[in-house]
C-alpha cells in the first residue's frame, strides 16, 4: 500500500510539474500575440529647453568643428581653466570669471576632481542643496562688485557655508 500511495505521489508531481510547464508557454504564446504598445517619450521639459539653449549659446568653435557638444558648456570651462589658469575664460559671464579668479589653488585642486554637470550646478546654484560644500558661492556681478568696495572684500568673495557660524536651533516649546 505505501508503495502505490508513493507513486500515486510521484505521478501527481510529474503531471503537475507538466500542467504548469503547458499553461506557461501558452502564456508565452498568447502574450506573444499580443501586440505591444509604442513606447511613450516623455515630452521635453522647460528645464530641458533652457538647458538645450544654454548650450547652444556657450557652445565654442572647437566643439563645432568637432561635432561635439557639451550639457554642461560652464562646467567644462571651468574644469578647464581649474586645470590651467592660463586659459582665456573672458568669453564667460562676468559672475563666473569673478568666481574662477577667486579660487585658490587648492580649491582649483579639488575642482579638477570634479564632474563638469557637478560644477556647473553649483554655478547656476538656486538652492543649498546645489552647491558643492566648501567652495565660494558664485555671485552676482553686482553682488560681487559691492564686496569688492567693502572693508572685508576677501571674505565677501570666499563666504563660504559653513554649518558652525548658523545659529542654535531652538528647542519647539522652550518654556
Amino acid at each position: 500500500m505505501r508503495k502505490f500511495i508513493s507513486a500515486l505521489g510521484a505521478a501527481l508531481a510529474i503531471a503537475v510539474e507538466y500542467a504548469w510547464k503547458a499553461v506557461t508557454v501558452a502564456g508565452k504564446v498568447v502574450w506573444g500575440l499580443v501586440p505591444k504598445p509604442a513606447p511613450i517619450q516623455p515630452p521635453v521639459s522647460a528645464a530641458e529647453a533652457l538647458a538645450n539653449e544654454i548650450v547652444a549659446e556657450h557652445r565654442d568653435e572647437k566643439s563645432e568643428a568637432s561635432g561635439i557638444t557639451h550639457r554642461s558648456p560652464l562646467g567644462v570651462a571651468a574644469a578647464h581653466y581649474a586645470r590651467d589658469p592660463a586659459i582665456d575664460i573672458s568669453e564667460l559671464p562676468e559672475d563666473v570669471q569673478v568666481w574662477l579668479a577667486t579660487l585658490t589653488d587648492g580649491e582649483r585642486e579639488k575642482l579638477t576632481g570634479l564632474m563638469p554637470h557637478q560644477i556647473e550646478r553649483h554655478i547656476r546654484a538656486a538652492a543649498p542643496a546645489d552647491r558643492i560644500p566648501g567652495f565660494p558661492v558664485v555671485m552676482p556681478l553686482r553682488v560681487a562688485q559691492a564686496c569688492a568696495a567693502e572693508a572685508s572684500a576677501v571674505r565677501c568673495l570666499k563666504r563660504r557655508h559653513d554649518p558652525d557660524d548658523e545659529p542654535e536651533p531652538q528647542p519647539a516649546f522652550a518654556i
